[in-house]
C-alpha cells in the first residue's frame, strides 16, 4: 500500500520494491487504483509501471471507492452538513467493501496464478451518490 503522505514514489517506494527485488520476493501485491492505467499522473500508475520495468512478481488490485470511505473519511460531512462531498456529480460507483479487497488479496497470495496481472474490483451494484445518500438516511 502506497502511504497517502508518500507521493514521491521514487524516493520512498522504487527503492522499498528493489530492496524486495534482490532479496528474491516471490509475489508484490500492490493496493493501486481503479482507472488508474488512464491517469498516468498519480503515484499508483508510477508504480505500476516500475513494477513492469524492473520485471517484478507483481500482482495489481485496482479497488473502485472504499465503502469504509463513507463512515470514514467522509463521515463528518455526511454527519454535521448532510453532504458526500466527492467529484462524481451524476456518476455511478459501484462501493467495495475493504474486506472484500482482503480477500482478493489472500487468493491472490496463495493462489500462485496471477503474477503480473491486474484486477479491477468493485462492489456489486452501481450506484449514484444520490442514491447512496437516500440509503444512508434511511
Amino acid at each position: 500500500m502506497r502511504p497517502p503522505p508518500i507521493e514521491n514514489v521514487q524516493k520512498y517506494l522504487f527503492p522499498l520494491i528493489d530492496a524486495a527485488m534482490r532479496a528474491g520476493i516471490k509475489q508484490i501485491v500492490f493496493l493501486s487504483l481503479q482507472g488508474v492505467q488512464g491517469n498516468r499522473k498519480t503515484p499508483h500508475h508510477a508504480v505500476e509501471q516500475y513494477l513492469k520495468e524492473v520485471d517484478a512478481p507483481f500482482t495489481n488490485l485496482r479497488p473502485n471507492f472504499f465503502m469504509q470511505n463513507l463512515s470514514t473519511t467522509y463521515a463528518k460531512g455526511i454527519r454535521e452538513r448532510d453532504e458526500i462531498y466527492v467529484p462524481a456529480g451524476r456518476a455511478f460507483t459501484a462501493l467495495i467493501d475493504a474486506r472484500d479487497i482482503g480477500r482478493v488479496a489472500a487468493a491472490v497470495f496463495s493462489g500462485g496464478k496471477h503474477l503480473r496481472t491486474s484486477y479491477t474490483l468493485s462492489g456489486e451494484q452501481s450506484l449514484t451518490y444520490k442514491r447512496i445518500a437516500k440509503m444512508l438516511t434511511a
